[in-house]
C-alpha cells in the first residue's frame, strides 16, 4: 500500500487494486469477434456459429 507518514494513499490504493483485479480477468477469459452476416438464419445464433 502507497503510504505517506503513515497515511495511506487512498487512490492509489484504488488503482492497484483495480489493476490486479483487471489483470486477473484478462488472465482467466477469452474475448471472440463474432461476424454476423444479413443472411444468416435467425436460429443461427452465436452458440451454434462456434461449432
Amino acid at each position: 500500500a502507497a503510504t505517506y507518514n503513515d497515511h495511506r494513499d487512498l487512490q492509489e490504493q484504488a488503482e492497484t487494486v483495480t489493476a490486479y483485479i483487471k489483470m486477473c480477468i484478462d488472465e482467466v477469459t477469452i474475448t471472440k469477434t463474432i461476424t454476423m452476416r444479413a443472411n444468416q438464419k435467425p436460429w443461427m445464433t452465436a452458440k451454434f456459429v462456434d461449432w
